[in-house]
């Protein structure tokens, strides 16, 4: 097997497995986020090696992958020494990875063997959100406000910290840029606040 290396995840090799079926060049997963190594096949020259020596021969070299980020490509390139020791390993293509990568659309390029154009998109966070209070200049009412987050989230309350349950809070919850606010009147007693996922 050889192996061009730029970072963590990126490599690429000559692979008896590297011909896809149907297109030129492969990517799994198929829609790639902005937090995911990309997997990729890719077909060369449609010629079957019985070595990786012969197929660096007949490429001019062992592939080596970079990245550049100023222009979203991905490119392949097959560069010199050929080496002279290889085991008996039929190959026909390319497999590698590389990424993460930032959103956007970028170009995976083969030499001069194909080229394909695929799509990063944002990593989605999981984050829970954040809940925060604040008094309102009436000193009448306070604001429960929460972040946004994945998923759907209820207010709840109680009047204790431990032994009686929480309830769901019936103000009416507002959403805005930053997230959900419900307003609550003061009545001169404790209560606790808490968010409950309830999808």
């Amino acid at each position: 097997m050889l192996v061009g290396r730029t970072g963590s995840a990126d490599t690429v090799a000559v692979s008896g497995s590297g011909t896809p079926a149907g297109a030129d060049i492969q990517f799994t997963p198929a829609q790639p986020r902005s937090d995911t190594v990309i997997r990729f096949t890719a077909r060369t020259d449609g010629l079957r090696y019985s070595t990786p020596c012969y197929a660096a021969a007949g490429h001019g070299g062992v592939p080596r992958l970079s990245v550049d980020a100023t222009r979203r490509e991905v490119m392949v390139q097959f560069e010199l020494p050929i080496p002279l020791l290889c085991a008996q390993v039929l190959v026909s293509g390319l497999r590698g990875s590389f990424g993460p990568l930032a959103p956007g659309t970028w170009t995976l390029v083969v030499q001069d063997y194909s080229r394909a154009t695929f799509n990063v998109s944002a990593a989605t966070t999981n984050a829970p959100p954040s809940l925060a209070l604040r008094a309102l200049a009436s000193g009448r009412e306070i604001e429960v406000c929460w972040t946004s987050a994945p998923g759907t989230f209820v207010l709840e309350s109680r009047p204790t910290p431990g032994a009686t349950a929480w309830a769901a809070a019936t103000n009416a919850v507002l959403t805005n840029a930053s997230g959900c606010v419900v307003t609550i009147p003061l009545k001169g007693e404790t209560v606790f606040f808490r968010l409950k996922r309830s999808d």
